[in-house]
């Protein structure tokens, strides 16, 4: 896929396969106990998350500004199957000096949903929002008001997290996403 030079999109842009394989090898060994206990020290608790569980790999430090973020405890020790993906993306968005103030595992449990919702924080109205799908399945969306999208497994896909989105899983596996913010300093 050739590089661009990328806005943020309107609603839902399509950035091409990247190599998830290192990062799903890891993902399959994650316990449900493992999930639970980072879940619980998220600094995300939204109610429109509803039942996702997430493991946060580096965040911001101020809801305010998406400039400043810190490294979570898991980063060091992930980032070697984090860091490819990111900067795959990057790269085809021609970034030459991106930075990824959020990266995280989000879990949507089987049979779950969030809610419908705008990311309002001053934060979240910047950076580009990227979902990477590890695990899925046929019955899982990414919903906006006048569109759903299938997302693939191994797949890059920018949606705009500053207009109404939400997701469904009505299949009977869970969806784990990889879901990261760039922006070019």
């Amino acid at each position: 896929m050739s590089k661009i030079n990328l806005n943020k999109t309107d609603s839902f842009r399509d950035l091409g396969p990247v190599n998830i394989e290192p990062l799903k090898k890891r993902v399959e060994l994650i316990s449900e106990e493992f999930w639970e206990d980072q879940n619980a020290q998220k600094p995300n608790k939204f109610g429109a998350l509803g039942a996702t569980r997430h493991i946060v790999f580096r965040f911001i430090k101020s809801f305010k500004d998406h400039r400043f973020y810190t490294d979570g405890k898991l980063w060091e020790d992930w980032e070697e199957v984090l860091k490819p993906i990111l900067n795959a993306v990057a790269s085809r968005m021609n970034y030459s000096k991106a930075e990824f103030p959020r990266v995280m595992l989000a879990k949507l449990p089987a049979k779950e949903s969030i809610k419908a919702h705008i990311d309002a924080s001053p934060a979240a109205q910047f950076p580009h929002k990227i979902h990477v799908p590890i695990t899925t399945n046929e019955q899982t969306y990414f919903c906006f008001e006048k569109s759903k999208k299938q997302m693939k497994i191994g797949e890059a896909y920018e949606v705009n997290n500053n207009i109404k989105h939400w997701a469904e899983n009505n299949g009977n596996s869970d969806r784990i996403h990889l879901i990261f913010e760039l922006f070019n300093e």
